[in-house]
């Protein structure tokens, strides 16, 4: 009898913690602590790339760059990958904004009139003819980044592609510069689309909060 009673309760852990694994997927918090361009890995504080291509449905990517990292000025991070960056695959979230949490405390050190001005600045002018950041499988989250100056390989090109459906970009700037008050020539170069719809449905563009307005 307690060989049994033993045996079922093995058997119902297992099958709760199969189930568990079903709805959690057991997401990971991918956590970049460089702007370099690398694939450095095989770890969760990484660089983008690496998060980016690690990344499956669920995961968080969050950013943690100290202020003395080489690529910080003028109280922004500016990443600038030397090729495309991968494509999030679906169900991912990457929010610029953690770095401001992570790193200052919860005080954005580029607030000059915005508060909800981004740090995470991603400039694709080094990376060729690609498109910026490629949401594909749906329901990926971009909040708080400044993108732009990503290449026209064709008339399509954009900063953010978005190739699925139930996708939200909010808070984002595209093409300006650091304290969102003008267009910013070194980010504004590139592709003819800040945003490009290619296919899907129900995306979420910006939104009522005054956080998460998209500013192009």
């Amino acid at each position: 009898m307690n060989t049994l009673i033993k045996g079922l309760k093995v058997l119902t852990l297992t099958t709760v913690l199969a189930f568990a694994f079903q709805i959690t997927g057991w997401a990971t918090v991918f956590t970049v602590i460089s702007a370099s361009d690398g694939s450095s890995g095989p770890n969760t504080s990484c660089t983008l790339r690496y998060a980016m291509t690690t990344a499956v449905s669920g995961d968080f990517i969050e950013f943690a760059v100290p202020n003395t990292d080489r690529c910080y000025s003028n109280n922004v991070i500016n990443f600038q990958p030397a090729t495309a960056l991968p494509a999030l695959k679906g169900g991912v979230t990457i929010d610029g904004t953690t770095e401001i949490a992570n790193i200052f405390g919860g005080v954005n050190p580029n607030n000059n009139g915005d508060p909800y001005a981004p740090i995470i600045m991603i400039n694709g002018s080094l990376a060729g003819a690609v498109d910026g950041i490629t949401l594909n499988g749906g329901n990926n989250v971009v909040r708080g980044l400044n993108i732009g100056a990503f290449n026209a390989a064709s008339g399509n090109t954009s900063d953010i592609r978005i190739n699925s459906s139930s996708n939200s970009v909010t808070g984002c700037y595209f093409g300006l510069n650091a304290a969102g008050t003008a267009a910013a020539a070194a980010l504004n170069s590139g592709a003819p689309y800040s945003i490009y719809i290619n296919s899907g449905s129900y995306n979420q563009i910006g939104g009522t909060n005054a956080g998460d307005r998209n500013d192009i």
